[in-house]
């Protein structure tokens, strides 16, 4: 499966949809560049969804204003699926 998709969405790859649990793993954040203590961190975080790793999607708007929602876990609890949080908490930085 292609892990290419449209702006502005999470795309189904191999490994789930984009930003799930399983789709971050430890090839993906290896191949980001991130050292092996805190690749291990994050996946201990995402394990315990204990709210040490948050997963944010940016959104830019036509007006070019950028907003980051939190994406969370599926209702289904399916680990390759997830959800976009527009309506929760808007992050700013």
């Amino acid at each position: 499966m292609k892990e290419g998709c449209k702006a502005g969405s999470l795309c189904s790859t191999e490994d789930g949809m984009q930003m799930s649990q399983d789709w971050i793993n430890e090839k993906r954040l290896e191949a980001a560049g991130i050292d092996k203590q805190l690749r291990k961190r994050i996946l201990k975080g995402l394990d315990k969804n204990d709210g040490t790793v948050v997963r944010l999607y940016a959104g830019t708007n036509a007006q070019g204003k950028t907003r980051f929602y939190e994406i969370k876990d599926h209702p289904s609890g399916d680990p390759k699926r997830v959800i976009v949080d527009r309506a929760g908490n808007e992050y700013q930085f």
